[in-house]
């Protein structure tokens, strides 16, 4: 379930708030004991069952503000992920009480100049965005535990983007850096 209000204070400056509701689900390992499982009795069935496997749900506000001659764009979202959720679906498992993955803060800025006067319309953009540490850790005194899940650290990223707009096609293509992952991705919409 996802749900948003959307205020237009006026053409200029625009608030809005949205919460996402994480997708929920089963998982079932399955797999048959071999050779190599000297304590068990060949072909014995493992599993591993994790009823209620939920994504994280997240609440988020944001607002925009936009120049007087419309070139300018500038924006700014704060997003609460409940990443505690994920824990729920290995509460059935054994040795799993000293585990944790609190809930997190991500906040979002970004600018948008648009090239108004030109066909196509040409709009690059810039943002960046604070991920927060959303690792599993362990909280037990146990210090082998704590080094074997141990807590992990937030981590900025950077982001661009380039957009074109024709009167019926528009292609959008963005960037995201950070120290662990880069990603592309690459929207195109036609209109008819």
């Amino acid at each position: 379930m996802s749900v948003g209000l959307l205020w237009l204070i006026s053409n200029r400056w625009k608030l809005g708030a949205v919460y996402r509701e994480g997708p929920e689900f089963d998982f079932v390992a399955r797999s048959e004991a071999g050779p190599q499982h000297a304590s068990l009795a060949p072909g014995t069935v493992l599993a591993i069952e994790l009823p209620n496997w939920q994504f994280p749900s997240i609440l988020g506000l944001g607002g925009s503000f936009r120049s007087r001659n419309d070139h300018w764009v500038f924006s700014f979202e704060w997003d609460r992920v409940r990443y505690s959720s994920i824990l729920k679906a290995f509460a059935s498992l054994p040795g799993n009480d000293d585990d944790a993955l609190p809930n997190a803060n991500e906040f979002h800025a970004g600018v948008e100049y648009a090239f108004l006067t030109t066909m196509p319309i040409v709009s690059l953009r810039l943002g960046a965005w604070h991920d927060p540490d959303h690792r599993i850790r362990s909280v037990s005194p146990e210090p082998f535990s704590r080094a074997e899940l141990p807590r992990g650290e937030d981590e900025p990223h950077f982001a661009a983007g380039l957009g074109v707009a024709f009167s019926r096609f528009q292609l959008d293509l963005g960037v995201d850096l950070s120290q662990r992952r880069d990603t592309a991705s690459l929207s195109v919409v036609y209109s008819f």
